[in-house]
């Protein structure tokens, strides 16, 4: 791994994962795992859509649910909904 990434590769894989550790939900909670949207369909609610059952399922079991996203410009597409950063 270290030849095709580098040590700074490395470094800032490692940099990431324990950020995104810190922010990992403790208590019971669903991952929302891959989820993404065409190009074309994007901004028009089919990502909240792909959402729903799965929120609906942690609403009636209150826990949380937990999405990592790579832009913040989404999250603020995503009505109703408590974020944390």
């Amino acid at each position: 791994m270290i030849p095709v990434v580098g040590w700074t590769g490395l470094l800032h894989l490692a940099l990431v994962m324990d950020k995104m550790e810190r922010y990992h939900p403790k208590e019971r909670h669903y991952y929302l795992q891959f989820i993404g949207v065409v190009p074309e369909h994007q901004g028009s609610g089919t990502g909240t859509d792909l959402m729903k059952p799965i929120l609906d399922i942690c609403d009636r079991e209150k826990c949380v649910a937990y999405l990592k996203n790579s832009k913040e410009a989404n999250l603020q597409k995503i009505n109703d909904l408590h974020i944390s950063r």
